[in-house]
């Protein structure tokens, strides 16, 4: 039983990631992973270090994490199809939008006093892709949200605008 599960397992991973063209990628302090669907749509997950200081007194640093969910904004750039340095002039940049969510949490010491917090940000975002010679592709994204920071002795709203500039590498 437990081999026909495994099996099981293998085959539906197998099936799930060669399915869609998956893409791995870095931007600045941080990295991220997409999982392209069938439908167009794709599901991303992002991990970094949005903030690091050091100084005098002390310091702060903040992990954070989120999960994209991304819809393609254009179906076609040009009316005709041509080819540009080899690629297919159509696909040579793709729009998108979606919806975020971040989590972090946040370490400071200042002044001989430790702190920690935990934040969640929901955002909208929207982006451009430009495939470059396969499997090559930079990005420039931009979203806007409100965080919500725990702990520190409260909690605070904020505005939490957000820029991403990377590549991703696409796997197959």
């Amino acid at each position: 039983m437990n081999k026909i599960l495994v099996g099981l397992a293998a085959l539906t991973f197998a099936s799930a990631t060669t399915a869609s063209a998956d893409k791995v990628g870095g931007y600045l302090l941080g990295a991220q992973y997409t999982q392209e669907q069938s439908n167009g749509t794709a599901l991303r997950y992002g991990v970094g270090v949005p903030g690091l200081g050091l100084f005098n007194s002390g310091g702060y640093i903040s992990i954070g994490g989120d999960i994209s969910y991304l819809l393609p904004l254009n179906t076609t750039v040009g009316a005709a199809q041509s080819v540009v340095n080899g690629v297919d002039a159509v696909k040579a940049y793709d729009l998108y939008y979606g919806a975020q969510l971040g989590l972090g949490a946040n370490i400071a010491r200042v002044a001989g006093y430790t702190g920690a917090g935990f934040t969640i940000a929901p955002a909208a975002l929207v982006g451009v892709e430009f495939n470059l010679a396969d499997p090559f592709s930079v990005f420039l994204e931009g979203s806007v949200g409100l965080g919500v920071g725990l702990g520190g002795g409260g909690t605070s709203v904020y505005f939490a605008p957000g820029l991403r500039l990377g590549a991703n590498y696409r796997l197959n």
